[in-house]
């Protein structure tokens, strides 16, 4: 990524030896890495130019989203690294199709006289027709907590609560092409193999997302859930795969919770503009470390992406179907 996106695996290699030895040998990943090349998880990314539509037929006003818990909980993970709060205007309404609750509120919102928006995929590869005094938001992954993230749904709430949506799509977009690199200089390449290498050699496999700073807690904990919902179909040759869970890194009486046991992987999220990085040390858990190149838009739309991206190689490393 242009601006530096930097993957740390210092702690992988001094808690495995095996995995440090492995590491040049990628060779057997190539047949692999031909096949995952072009990717169907997050096969395209929202135009910004749709999104700005989108935004400007809304009345441009900060506005409500509405959607299941997990599609809510990605869009805060915006609000809270960015300092803004997304989808809790009260002008007009930004609906996520995917429960019959989302349905219900839209009819209210019309009833009330607001402007609605409704996000979802297309209908058979035909324009969705809105509602009498709506819009129509395309976003095939509307009702997601996993790639809406970066879903033209949310990124139209999060552009009316102040989010450079421009700039989170330059990011995300710039890490694609970071992700499209070969296996030896790829970020998310690096991510799933440190991870998959840890579990085969080590049987370090509960990994616990840290925020290394409090910004960073929404992401820690969107990252997590991502994880879960990702990876959470069975392997016959991998066994099942505990829950994450999500943290601040300054949490001491997690840490030490984390330090009794040897399956533990600390993957922590920081910008290095926050406190300073812990140091590994003895007795601890192992730890990767992800800075992002800053705490803005653009940066955070590169580092949703990053780990999508990883899950997806790491889900086929392990043999999981999606």
């Amino acid at each position: 990524m242009g601006r530096g996106v930097v993957v740390g695996l210092g702690g992988v290699f001094l808690a495995s030896p095996g995995v440090r030895r492995r590491w040049a040998d990628v060779s057997a990943l190539a047949p692999l890495a031909t096949r995952l090349r072009e990717s169907m998880l997050l096969a395209s990314l929202p135009r910004a130019e749709a999104v700005a539509a989108a935004m400007h037929a809304l009345g441009g006003q900060p506005t409500r989203l509405i959607g299941q818990p997990g599609a809510l909980a990605a869009a805060g993970a915006w609000s809270a690294a960015l300092g803004v709060s997304v989808g809790v205007g009260d002008g007009s309404l930004v609906a996520l199709l995917g429960s019959a609750l989302v349905e219900a509120t839209i009819d209210e919102a019309l009833a009330a006289g607001k402007r609605v928006g409704v996000a979802c995929g297309t209908d058979g590869g035909e324009p969705v027709e809105p509602p009498p005094g709506g819009i129509w938001i395309d976003d095939p992954w509307a009702g997601e907590g996993t790639r809406g993230v970066l879903g033209a749904g949310v990124l139209v709430a999060a552009g009316l609560a102040g989010v450079d949506v421009g700039a989170a799509l330059r990011g995300a977009d710039a890490m694609r092409e970071a992700c499209e690199a070969p296996v030896a200089e790829n970020p998310a390449w690096s991510l799933a193999r440190a991870l998959r290498g840890l579990a085969q050699e080590n049987r370090i496999d509960v990994i616990a997302h840290a925020a290394g700073e409090p910004a960073l807690a929404g992401f820690a904990a969107w990252a997590s859930r991502a994880q879960s919902c990702l990876l959470a179909a069975s392997s016959p040759t991998f066994p099942a795969r505990p829950l994450p869970i999500h943290m601040l890194e300054a949490d001491e009486e997690w840490l030490r919770a984390l330090g009794t046991g040897r399956d533990r992987v600390l993957l922590v999220w920081e910008t290095g503009t926050g406190p300073l990085p812990r140091a590994v040390h003895d007795g601890g858990p192992t730890r990767l470390r992800v800075q992002l190149p800053g705490l803005d838009a653009e940066a955070l739309g590169g580092a949703f992406f990053l780990w999508l991206r990883a899950l997806e190689l790491l889900a086929a490393l392990e043999d999981r179907g999606r």
